[in-house]
């Protein structure tokens, strides 16, 4: 192995500065196309660098947590949400489609978004740790997802959680950012996508005035506080928040980084070739002479100034910093990847020096899609320092998306930390994916252990490390922009400036070197980012006392030396390629062979994106755990003290880096344990990386080993006796080299040979061998490297590798001089030419044939058609012959790569040779233009907003550029697709195959004014990106016609002092503004009382741009009254122009009306409506009002009083006439009808009308409660004898104007009667409302009354009743009985004297009746009668009232005694 070098070679890199700039404020403004989604890669390569380990997958357990969910304005407990601050009444609204649930401690998270997910119509919008789900949805779907067992509780959410606590400060229009949700693809929704809840563009309606700066799910514009709250509750708002602003936050960078060090050190020299960063700053000297053509593409993102210049020179010098090549200082300021190259975004305006930044969501995306992998950014927010912002959750969101490998390559974004010192780190630097830089010396004393003064320090307001890591950022020199007029303290060509804005850009040039190296040496397709961030933590190196990780440099200084450059038997250990689920954990096993070094352990991950909506931002937690040999000790990540992991201590789970250094260790086999202990992201895996130094960790052995895809012969098929050429790759895996290395070859069995080479790290060697086979068949072909075991290797069961060769002795050929031709002119035909050879050295005959068409991006088949010019031929011993094949295909296909495999067959030897044909078809524009209607009508006057139709009629996505050119004199801008606001040109972004793209347009018309009619035409310019195809398509205009007049005097006015029998004429003047003649017809719509109209109402016609004028004449009649003159102008096409105006005649009645007095029946009286308290139903009272003349002429008017409700009786009496200046009274009777519901105030409204005028006085009375209830007997009243029963059937109905709510009694005489009520006993009616009663009777042996009560209704009127029944005499001894008390009564009448003693019970009282002379009980009704004025049965006896005499009872409905049953016609008088 060669010595390794010596650190700390030659120092030539160069920063970034923030503090030489100042704070230059950054507006956020997109005026990018619109972002596409990222293009995924196909991953393969080796799954680790050097394949030591795979980790052992075990089940493991989610950590305890809290039954909460911590957000900014409060904590949601399981009872209730307790807020941490005051919340403005207005934003205490609950937000209907939002619900917070707190997830049950019996469940996981992951398990618990698995259940909610299933939910229909329910989308989870965030995890809100430690215990909660913010979810969307309609309110049922909401209350299902409350009631799964999974969740322990829900609460609703106000409205204020959705806003920045700042906006509530704020009385003032302000410029705010509002944001639509994030959806599962990462981009921002309009509506609440997937849920289609809201729009942002309601917002318009609700006071927010939009600035045009749109981008999907965002929207920047002006809104007042009062605004705020209405905003917020629109489902699609998920973020308010105010515009921030953004600031602005090299020789020995190289050295101080380590760089120079590892630039040499494999056999791939590490320069950043092959790699692409992008850099956000404020421009760029593009033609600096240090960028060479190394710049891919230069955009500007500053509305009205596509100008890429860099007037600050900050951009130029940062950009310099991570990839310039020194060569205008022949090398001594190269950057730290000079080979690398550059995705530029320009963010300043040249005119005012300011910077402006959109979404950065779509600046990433705008680079990846741009192949760019690095994203440095020198600028953040000048404001909300520590805080987690909506720019940080989409970086996180993006970052984490990408480092999902299985689809993804990832990107490194990088943020400077910001210069404000102990204020904190500046967003977006808070994120947690992104790598937050802050800055150490670069020169002079102290270099490079002393801290920049300025360099802001962390914690994050979550309690997260950061910065992540410091670079070089004092005295930096890097390029200088040319146009920036900067000093010249280096010369022309270079500066020197300070800042984290410097150290972001040499820490983005160390991450492009690490990438280079896990790609070119160690072989990796796609590293993840958060494995990058772990190799530069990992050999990040502690400054001045040991005490990392702390508040100002994180993890520490840069120095990839230790990251990448492996020292003796110290070697280095990396895995991105595995990912966990939730409770899941994996155990890496390392055995260290020599104590007494450090054992470093790094890991990282891409956490899924948080919240400004929850306090804490961690979602998917992982711990790290390393063990030690025995067992007996554990160190946990993130455990610390004086520099170094200790034992004990708490897992962190706060960050999404953890980190152990076990400063001594010992020797054995240790254990690195990763596991996932709470997962509440929406992915169900969660990827990381991890990276490990320490001895043995790579022992620094080769592992030399066959490449499997190497393997080649010079001929496809041999035949026997064919001397061909059996090659291979041998590939050095390991980290050491290897002085000799034997591979030999054999083939059936019999050696080939033996080559000696040499490799280093990393290389790859071809070796070849002569074989000439002697047998046909499939034939094994062995190579083997180190078949002796000379060399010790890291692995020894990859060293042979073994190819079965088919070897023919007859066959034949297929070739071609032009295998992978490209399409280049669209056709629908495309083909071959073939040549057929037999390879035999005799004749034969062939067939030729051809498989389907693959497409190689998808495993599509093509339905084309092939054919061959001729498939049989015959073949003498080794002729050729030449073939046409042909492809029959759209015209042309689609963009890729097309396979096709032709196959010759022998078919005399059954022998088949195959040649793989692969088409590369490129893309091919093409457009159709549609102008809606053919023809679009413009306004002559305000701007038109219009749109066009663009369609991609190409074989392929495609994107095209948009220039509009205004007809003279207008202003054409584009829209939507505009580069910014008012733009005239811009992009359709990405077009898929056969789609549209509506292009929004507006027109302005000119100063002066254009006729109706006129044409003219727009015209567009669509370019293709992809050829130089472009099309110029005229946009036909007609101006369409507007008619607009000036009236003067203008409508509204008045006009006083006009007597009411006079001639009034108003002149008024009409100015035609329109852009055609106008003819316009006078209307009176109306006038006020007492005036008629003389007016000339013939049409009037009037020229663009002149005058008329036209007269209101009107005439009163004496008594004209004031009020409104309406009048209309009809346009020949039946528009109108209204006017009106008031006329105020100078006399007339002036009527003042107030109540004066409220009389009863009984003489009450009160001057107030309600005086008297509530007022009786049925019963007649009066009202008065006075009625005062303040105006200047008699009137008489007509009184009427109005109700609300029905059935009143109200009459009125004549009013005298009123004088001026004198009064009269008016007076109206009213009867409150019975059905008024009680205890309730009623209006009344006097109006007075006469002569045009009406008055108007509105009184309220109170309505006293009435009860009462009437009962009425369905058909005729019973006939019963003792023992006989009925069904007694009632209708009870409540007059009254209150509720009735009682139960029902009912009194029967005693000795065996019985009753029972069907149904309820409780009888509740409201007024107006009737029910049947119903109740089964049974008549016992006494006689007497049957009464129905009501319980507790001495308050109700009717609250007792009468049945109305009839019981007659069982038997003869009955009548007896009845005769012999008819004689004892006479007897004892003539005898004058009698004694009556009857015993009557009505409702549970006992009447005592004594020495009454000459009264006899009724039989019917037991009341008393008087003998001689009475009626007896002829045959018993029995006495009964005379009909009329006696309430209760009535001896007409009567059919028979009751007593003996004798007919009614036997009553005689008695």
């Amino acid at each position: 192995m060669a010595p390794m070098k010596s650190r700390g070679a030659l120092l030539i890199t160069i920063l970034l500065s923030m503090s030489v700039f100042g704070g230059v404020e950054i507006n956020d403004e997109d005026t990018l196309e619109t972002p596409t989604e990222p293009r995924l890669v196909d991953l393969s390569g080796p799954l680790k660098i050097h394949d030591l380990v795979e980790p052992v997958r075990s089940i493991g357990e989610e950590r305890d947590r809290t039954l909460a969910a911590y957000t900014p304005i409060g904590t949601f407990t399981l009872e209730t949400f307790i807020p941490n601050q005051e919340i403005q009444q207005s934003l205490a609204t609950e937000r209907p489609d939002l619900t917070m649930l707190i997830i049950s401690d019996r469940s996981t998270m992951w398990d618990a978004r698995v259940a909610i997910d299933e939910v229909p119509g329910v989308q989870i919008r965030t995890a809100v740790p430690p215990s909660g789900f913010l979810v969307q949805g309609e309110p049922n779907s909401l209350t299902q997802a409350a009631s799964l067992d999974v969740v322990a509780s829900s609460h609703k959410v106000p409205a204020a959680l959705l806003v920045h606590p700042t906006i509530a400060e704020v009385e003032e229009l302000t410029m705010i950012e509002v944001l639509g949700w994030n959806t599962e693809s990462g981009e921002r929704s309009d509506h609440s996508a997937p849920l289609d809840l809201g729009d942002l563009s309601d917002m318009n309606s609700l006071g927010f005035e939009d600035t045009g700066l749109v981008d999907d799910g965002r929207r920047w514009g002006f809104a007042s506080e009062e605004n705020i709250p209405q905003l917020a509750m629109n489902p699609a708002v998920s973020w308010i928040s105010p515009i921030n602003d953004i600031r602005l936050s090299n020789d020995q960078v190289r050295d101080h980084t380590e760089s120079e060090d590892v630039t040499n050190w494999f056999s791939s020299t590490l320069d950043g070739s092959g790699q692409i960063i992008a850099v956000g700053d404020s421009g760029i000297d593009h033609d600096h002479g240090d960028f060479g053509s190394r710049i891919i593409s230069r955009t500007s993102v500053t509305p009205g100034d596509s100008s890429t210049a860099d007037g600050s020179g900050h951009g130029t010098h940062v950009a310099c910093t991570a990839v310039g090549s020194g060569y205008r200082s022949s090398g001594q300021y190269a950057g730290v990847a000079p080979e690398a190259e550059i995705v530029f975004q320009a963010m300043e305006d040249d005119d005012s020096g300011n910077l402006y930044s959109y979404g950065i969501d779509t600046m990433l995306v705008q680079a990846y899609n741009e192949a760019a992998r690095f994203h440095t950014n020198s600028w953040g927010s000048g404001s909300g320092f520590g805080s987690y912002t909506t720019s940080a959750e989409d970086a996180d969101d993006r970052i984490s998306t990408w480092d999902q490998y299985w689809q993804y390559e990832g990107m490194t974004v990088l943020f400077s930390a910001g210069n404000e010192g102990s204020n904190g780190i500046s967003p977006p630097a808070t994120a947690k994916n992104v790598i937050a830089v802050g800055a150490h010396q670069n020169r002079y004393s102290g270099a490079p252990d002393a801290m920049y003064p300025y360099s802001s320090e962390g914690p994050t307001d979550d309690g997260r490390i950061k910065p992540d890591v410091i670079a070089p950022g004092m005295y930096v020199r890097s390029c200088q922009a040319q146009e920036s007029g900067g000093s010249s303290d280096l010369g022309q060509w270079y500066e020197e400036s300070s800042g984290t804005s410097m150290a972001t850009p040499a820490a983005a040039g160390a991450s492009i070197l690490i990438r280079e190296y896990l790609m070119e040496v160690a072989e990796r397709p796609a590293p993840q980012a958060s494995l990058i961030k772990a190799m530069l933590i990992l050999g990040a190196e502690d400054i001045g006392t040991p005490n990392i990780p702390n508040n100002a440099e994180g993890w520490g200084r840069i120095d990839l030396t230790n990251s990448l450059v492996p020292d003796s038997d110290v070697g280095i250990f990396v895995d991105d390629r595995h990912r966990l689920r939730s409770g899941e954990y994996d155990d890496y096993s390392f055995d260290v062979t020599r104590s007494g070094e450090p054992l470093k352990v790094v890991l990282a991950w891409s956490d899924y994106p948080g919240s400004s909506s929850s306090t804490d931002q961690l979602r998917n937690d992982l711990n790290l755990e390393v063990i030690s040999p025995d067992g007996s000790t554990t160190y946990i990540g993130n455990v610390f003290s004086q520099g170094r992991s200790v034992t004990g201590g708490q897992p962190d789970s706060t960050n999404n880096v953890e980190v152990a250094l076990i400063e001594s260790a010992g020797t054995g086999v240790w254990t690195v344990r990763v596991s996932d202990v709470y997962h509440s992201g929406a992915r169900q895996y969660q990827p990381y990386s991890i990276a490990i130094r320490g001895v043995n960790v790579n022992d620094l052995t080769p592992d030399p080993t066959v490449d499997p895809d190497s393997f080649s012969l010079s001929t496809p098929i041999p035949q026997v006796g064919e001397a061909v050429t059996v090659g291979a790759s041998i590939v050095n895996l390991g980290a050491g080299s290897v002085p000799s290395l034997s591979i030999t070859a054999s083939a059936a069995g019999q050696p080939l040979g033996v080559r000696t080479i040499s490799m280093a790290p990393g290389e790859s060697v071809p070796v070849e061998w002569d074989w000439t086979p002697t047998a046909s068949g499939n034939i094994e072909v062995t190579i083997e490297v180190d078949p002796t075991d000379q060399v010790e290797e890291t692995a020894e069961d990859n060293n042979r590798l073994s190819s079965f060769v088919l070897v023919s002795e007859p066959g034949i050929r297929v070739d071609t001089m032009n295998p992978n031709p490209v399409m280049t002119d669209p056709r629908g035909t495309t083909s071959f030419d073939i040549q057929l050879t037999n390879t035999a050295l005799f004749p034969t005959n062939a067939s030729i044939s051809a498989s389907s068409v693959i497409r190689l991006s998808d495993g599509a088949v093509m339905p084309w058609y092939s054919s061959f010019s001729i498939t049989q031929v015959q073949l003498n011993a080794s002729e050729t012959e030449q073939l046409t094949f042909a492809l029959t295909h759209p015209n042309p296909p689609e963009p890729g790569i097309y396979r096709v495999i032709v196959t010759g067959l022998d078919t005399e030897n059954d022998v088949t040779s195959e040649l793989i044909l692969k088409l590369t078809v490129s893309s091919f524009p093409d457009i159709e233009f549609r102008v809606p209607g053919g023809i679009l009508a413009i306004d002559a006057f305000e701007p038109t907003e219009a749109y066009l139709q663009l369609s991609n009629e190409g074989n392929g996505p495609q994107t095209y550029d948009l220039a509009l050119e205004s007809p003279a004199g207008w202003r054409a801008t584009l829209d939507n697709l505009g580069t910014f606001v008012d733009s005239t040109h811009g992009s359709t972004g990405i077009l898929g195959q056969g789609n549209t793209r509506q292009i929004d347009i507006t027109l302005t018309p000119p100063s002066v004014v254009v006729s109706a009619g006129t044409l003219i035409n727009a015209e567009l310019t669509i370019s293709a990106r992809t050829t130089s195809d472009t099309w110029v398509h005229q946009i036909p205009l007609i101006v369409a016609a507007k008619d607009d007049v000036s009236l003067t005097p203008s409508s509204g006015g008045i006009d006083s002092q006009v007597r009411p029998d006079d001639i009034h004429e108003i002149p008024i003047q009409i100015v035609n503004q329109g852009n055609r003649d106008i003819t316009l017809t006078p209307q009176i719509l109306s006038l006020p009382g007492g005036w008629n109209s003389l007016s000339n109402t013939q049409p009037i016609t009037i020229e663009q741009g002149s005058t008329s004028i036209w007269y209101l004449t009107i005439q009163g009649n004496g008594l004209a009254a004031s009020g409104l003159a309406k009048v209309r102008f009809l346009t020949q096409d039946g528009s109108a122009f209204s006017w009106n105006r008031t006329i105020e005649v100078t006399s007339g009645a002036v009527p003042i009306v107030s109540f004066r007095s409220i009389v009863l029946a009984d003489g009450s009286t009160s001057p107030s409506p309600l005086g008297l308290g509530p007022l009786p139903v049925a019963t007649p009272f009066d009202l008065s009002w006075t009625v005062s003349n303040q105006g200047q002429g008699s009137w008489s008017p007509v009184a009427s009083l109005v109700s609300q409700g029905d059935g009143w009786n109200i009459s009125c009496t004549p009013v005298s006439p009123v004088q001026p200046a004198a009064s009269s009274v008016a007076w109206c009777s009213v009867i409150i009808p019975e059905s008024q519901a009680g205890n309730a105030e009623v209006p009344l409204t006097l109006r007075l009308e006469s002569e045009g005028l009406l008055a108007i006085d509105t009184v309220s009375i109170l309505v006293q409660q009435t009860s009462k209830i009437s009962w009425t007997m369905q058909g005729n009243a019973p006939i019963l004898k003792s023992g006989e029963s009925t069904l007694i059937t009632l209708q009870a109905e409540n007059q009254g104007n209150t509720q009735i709510n009682t139960k029902i009694i009912v009194e029967t005489p005693p000795n065996g009667w019985d009753h029972q009520v069907s149904g309820s006993e409780i009888l509740s009616l409201s007024p107006g409302e009737s029910r049947t009663v119903e109740i089964y009777l049974t008549v016992g042996e006494s006689r007497g009354p049957v009464f129905i009560e009501l319980q507790g209704g001495t308050l109700i009127d009717g609250s007792t009743f009468q049945l109305p029944l009839q019981v007659r005499a069982i038997d003869s001894q009955g009548m007896i009985s009845a005769w012999f008390m008819l004689a004892v009564l006479i007897v004892v009448g003539l005898a004058g004297s009698l004694v009556v003693v009857q015993f009557r019970k009505r409702r549970g009282d006992v009447m005592d009746r004594t020495g009454v002379e000459e009264e006899i009980p009724c039989f019917l009704c037991d009341s008393p009668i008087v003998v001689g004025n009475a009626l007896a049965c002829g045959e018993c006896g029995a006495r009964y009232h005379r009909v009329g005499q006696s309430g209760s009872c009535n001896v007409s409905e009567m059919e028979v005694c009751i007593n003996c049953g004798a007919s009614r016609d036997l009553l005689v008088n008695a």
